[in-house]
């Protein structure tokens, strides 16, 4: 079991899509590249795409600066990809709209948004709806994906 015990999210992602330690993959912070750190290492989905698997990312799976990043591959992985698709929605257009504890700082402090609209004019919402999509696509031409 793969136990994860530091509070950036970035070095939790690269855990968790190599299986290695943070000591192992020296991402300790946010920002930080993974093929920087460890060039050869097989990603989860490297390795469906080896095994014939359909890989797909949809939104933010390496970190990437929020919200400044929404809509763009930010720090990817290109390499465990098949598909990228990079929603971007209402809440990154009105992103002005933020609180934040310090002004315009996301990152450590306290912030957030009483976003208007619908689910589906959202960011989160958007990338559902292409996940959706993209597995009802899957089903139809019997393609194993992750």
């Amino acid at each position: 079991m793969l136990t994860i015990n530091i509070h950036y999210v970035e070095p939790s992602r690269a855990s968790f899509l190599t299986g290695m330690y943070t000591n192992q993959t020296k991402i300790t912070r946010n920002n930080m590249n993974l093929r920087n750190s460890v060039p050869d290492v097989i990603t989860l989905g490297q390795r469906f795409r080896q095994q014939g698997y359909q890989s797909v990312r949809i939104g933010k799976m390496f970190h990437y600066d929020n919200p400044s990043a929404i809509g763009t591959s930010g720090n990817d992985d290109i390499y465990s990809w098949d598909q990228t698709i990079n929603p971007y929605g209402r809440d990154k257009i009105e992103e002005y709209k933020i609180n934040t504890l310090t002004p315009r700082k996301y990152g450590g402090t306290l912030s957030w948004l009483a976003a208007d609209g619908t689910d589906e004019e959202q960011t989160d919402g958007i990338g559902s709806s292409e996940a959706i999509k993209m597995l009802d696509q899957f089903t139809i031409v019997k393609l194993h994906f992750f």
